[in-house]
């Protein structure tokens, strides 16, 4: 196979508690290009430092503005840019904060002249 972008929900890596920093550098170094993360983001404090630095870590985007992290992440696969978001459910997740939706990450996203929206 001739794989052009991996992308991996790593939400229930650690037994269902998130993802730790540990898990996230073996997706990395198998080749994946964005590891997404849901409500179980905060379980496990390990990673939470690597929000602000890692760009191949995406949050989800219908969370309230503020919280660390980047809601997408733009993907080169080839010539062509691939924006990848992530969005939690608005009913039936319980999280320490309530998912909002917003415009905002669509307006940044639009704005870098992507390709191809991945939405999941």
């Amino acid at each position: 196979y001739n794989i052009d972008l991996t992308v991996l929900n790593g939400e229930n890596t650690c037994h269902g508690r998130g993802l730790n920093k540990r898990y996230f550098r073996f997706y990395r170094e198998l080749g994946v290009d964005v590891v997404t993360l849901g409500n179980h983001m905060w379980d496990n404090g390990d990673i939470l430092p690597l929000l602000e630095s890692e760009g191949a870590l995406c949050r989800p985007a219908n969370l309230p503005p503020g919280l660390p992290g980047s809601s997408y992440v733009i993907a080169a696969c080839g010539d062509i840019k691939v924006a990848v978001v992530n969005l939690l459910p608005l009913k039936v997740i319980v999280l320490p904060v309530k998912p909002v939706l917003q415009n905002d990450w669509l307006k940044k996203v639009v704005t870098k002249r992507i390709s191809t929206l991945l939405l999941l």
